[in-house]
């Protein structure tokens, strides 16, 4: 097997034994966890906003969504439909005006936040996600991890713009086919920007962090911002 199939192999979310397939369902226990804090104390459903999401994560997490409301914003959805029970609708996640803040007891956003554009549009979608003022629960991946996770290639975050296009346009990279016009390839590098923790501490400055691992190195964090009873084990600054 080349090393791009076993790179591929491993972040193939089809497959139950895949790494990325057994890190998300970690997740999912640890979310599964801190939302039981909440199902206890109300007499109705939590509502659950997903931003950025697909319905189909929910259709393959391991646990009951029968207890929940749960709403889908995506920019890949054209119109409001449900979904096997769930809730998709057309959005953006740097401008969530259009969502009522009384409609949503938590937040939850999987892998989002880096795809959003420049440092000002994440600063823009963390505002946008904090007005609601209810419990957040957000993923994304960790900057200095040595594997870029989206194009599968050792330090990639790290190269200037201009050779991450030049690599995008004249290679296939993870899922990434070649992409041209040299333009679009340009566009595609500069839409993926990881985060640092301590980027992540500015943008939900009260939020505390979970570290995510493969190989004894931090992969990719998990936030919790406004949670105030939780069974979620040891979490750090």
């Amino acid at each position: 097997m080349g090393i791009r199939k076993a790179l591929l192999a491993h972040t193939n979310l089809k497959d139950d034994g895949s790494l990325i397939s057994k890190l998300r369902k970690e997740r999912n226990i640890l979310f599964k966890n801190s939302l039981d804090s909440l199902v206890k104390k109300s007499t109705k459903k939590i509502r659950i906003l997903d931003v950025g999401g697909e319905a189909r994560f929910w259709q393959n997490v391991d646990f009951d969504i029968s207890k929940y409301d749960i709403t889908v914003i995506n920019l890949l959805y054209s119109e409001e439909k449900k979904v096997g029970g769930i809730t998709t609708k057309y959005g953006n996640a740097l401008d969530l005006s259009f969502v009522p803040k009384e409609s949503v007891d938590v937040i939850f956003s999987n892998s989002v936040i880096e795809h959003v554009g420049s440092w000002q549009d994440q600063i823009t979608m963390a505002k946008q996600v904090l007005s609601f003022e209810a419990p957040i629960f957000l993923q994304t991946p960790n900057y200095w991890f040595p594997m870029e996770p989206h194009f599968l290639f050792p330090f990639f975050q790290f190269l200037p713009l201009k050779v991450r296009a030049f690599l995008l346009y004249n290679f296939n990279l993870g899922e990434y086919g070649r992409m041209k016009p040299w333009e679009r390839a340009l566009t595609e590098v500069k839409m993926v920007r990881l985060l640092k923790k301590r980027e992540l501490l500015k943008l939900f400055p009260s939020c505390t962090i979970r570290h995510e691992r493969v190989m004894g190195l931090t992969s990719g964090f998990l936030v919790f911002h406004g949670w105030t009873d939780n069974n979620l084990g040891p979490l750090t600054r």
